[in-house]
């Protein structure tokens, strides 16, 4: 049996995705750090070219070209989820479930089937 974790994105608190569908295994315990890693997964998936460096649909951050040399598309997910981690460390977005803020990344998260993850990125004010 699996959790379908609803996940939404928000910019300064204003939805800009109608979501996607994560599915996990229940009864396997689910962090932040793997919410996080899984949500960059997903995006790579509904990229339609690489090669751009960004998704079709709002990224999670906007992460670079992976580093020469990284020729595996593993290793290219594993470059992009390092880029989101810091992204999250260096208060780029943050991340609510089921309505409550979740700062540390190796805690365990207690999921339900009707569980909603919202990733808020923040959009740095121009001219201070």
């Amino acid at each position: 049996m699996g959790l379908n974790i609803r996940i939404m994105d928000s910019i300064n608190a204003r939805p800009v995705d109608p979501g996607m569908v994560l599915n996990w295994r229940e009864g396997i315990d689910v962090t932040l750090e793997d919410l996080i890693k899984e949500r960059v997964r997903l995006e790579v998936e509904r990229a339609s070219d690489l090669a751009t460096g960004l998704p079709p649909d709002h990224p999670l951050v906007a992460w670079k070209h992976a580093p020469e040399g990284t020729a595996t598309l593993e290793r290219k997910i594993e470059h992009m989820q390092r880029t989101a981690l810091l992204g999250f460390e260096n208060n780029a977005f943050f991340v609510v479930v089921d309505g409550k803020q979740v700062e540390d990344l190796r805690a365990p998260l207690r999921l339900t089937p009707i569980s909603t993850v919202r990733f808020v990125r923040l959009l740095q004010l121009v001219g201070g």
